[in-house]
């Protein structure tokens, strides 16, 4: 009982850093899309028209 515990939890564990790791990724993602939406240095980047 103990072992099955233990495994889901390993299992629960190891479910969120996937899913950290894919926030991750979908954020960088976005900031590649929208670089004006990021901000650096605590300052909002102003959108470009070109």
């Amino acid at each position: 009982m103990k072992v099955e515990m233990l495994n889901l939890y390993i299992q629960q564990d190891e479910a969120m850093v996937v899913e950290c790791e894919v926030m991750l990724v979908l954020k960088e993602e976005r900031e590649e899309l929208y670089p004006y939406k990021t901000k650096e240095a605590g300052e909002v980047v102003e959108e470009e028209w070109i």
